[in-house]
């Protein structure tokens, strides 16, 4: 459930649970009734946007929005425990994630087909990098 911070600027959403005491630490008290997690991601994002992921500890996926800045954050924990999944169509301008893929393919925007020309690239080292070109 996505959490709204200072005035409704940043918007913040946390699946899964962060560990690191110190991060609870970057909140105020004004969230004392917002879900604790998000609180602490949103201190920490409001402080560094762009890599406030590297000082989250725990098993989490969280998507971060900052009004002001129009910057994003999508970021996973280091093992990938609650995984992200995005798609991006810049023609439509849009942007969807989700921590199951099965969430971005019930979007009528998405069309599911297989390349056949990635197959062998994926058989050799088990990823798909980003399209070339």
């Amino acid at each position: 459930m996505p959490h709204w911070f200072e005035d409704e600027e940043v918007v913040m959403a946390v699946d899964g649970t962060l560990t690191d005491a110190s991060l609870r630490e970057h909140g105020d008290g004004a969230g004392a009734d917002q879900n604790a997690d998000a609180f602490a991601a949103a201190g920490a994002f409001e402080q560094e946007p762009s890599t406030f992921p590297a000082g989250l500890d725990g098993i989490f996926a969280v998507a971060a929005w900052d009004a002001r800045r129009r910057k994003m954050v999508l970021a996973a924990d280091r093992t990938n425990s609650m995984p992200v999944f995005y798609y991006a169509d810049e023609g439509l301008g849009l942007l969807l994630f989700a921590s199951e893929a099965k969430a971005i393919y019930a979007h009528p925007s998405v069309k599911m087909e297989v390349s056949l020309s990635s197959i062998p690239v994926y058989l050799a080292t088990s990823f798909l990098p980003p399209p070339l070109g």
